[in-house]
């Protein structure tokens, strides 16, 4: 059995036994009443961010919405060629000139900046299965010392003795009490 105690930033307090502090914890923090959980939002500085307190960032970190595009090659280079004339100094073919390799821009990465935020809200869960085990001990012993008085009770007002094995028990039972 589990324990789980939640406080909100505003003091509101409570606990509630679980048997299953997971799916307990999840019930109790459903309705939103609670605050909001742990969170990623959008960084102060980016467009359309919600307002924090910067003592309630757990920490950063940079998304990449779109990722970078490299630069890629279109076309080849062609190499140039020198204009060939005839032995008159008759232009038989016109220079081609060098023809640079082309490529496509590249784009940068599209990024935005957010923060952690820490809940709005602390949640303890403890074990207190031990706790109630030992309740439970005292309890039971508790009911066998109120079940025997009544032999004690007769030993002290009637002399009647009160058999050795129930004295014994009883008295097992007083170091199993917890108050």
């Amino acid at each position: 059995m589990k324990l789980i105690k939640i406080t909100s930033k505003t003091g509101q307090y409570m606990e509630s036994p679980q048997a299953d502090a997971e799916s307990g914890l999840a019930l109790i923090l459903s309705d939103g009443s609670w605050g909001k959980p742990e969170r990623w939002v959008l960084h102060k500085d980016e467009p359309m961010a919600e307002g924090y307190d910067e003592a309630d960032v757990l920490e950063e970190r940079i998304v990449e919405d779109m990722p970078a595009v490299e630069a890629v090659l279109i076309s080849e280079a062609i190499p140039g060629s020198p204009a060939v004339m005839d032995e008159a100094g008759n232009i038989v073919q016109a220079e081609i000139p060098e023809t640079p390799a082309v490529y496509s821009e590249a784009i940068p990465a599209r990024t935005h900046k957010e923060v952690k935020l820490r809940a709005e809200y602390t949640v303890e869960i403890e074990d207190i299965s031990a706790m109630l085990e030992l309740q439970s001990l005292s309890i039971e012993a508790l009911r066998y010392l109120e079940s025997t008085d009544w032999m004690i009770i007769r030993e002290i007002d009637a002399g009647i003795p009160c058999p050795a094995e129930v004295k014994q028990a009883r008295a097992e039972a007083r170091t199993k009490v917890v108050k």
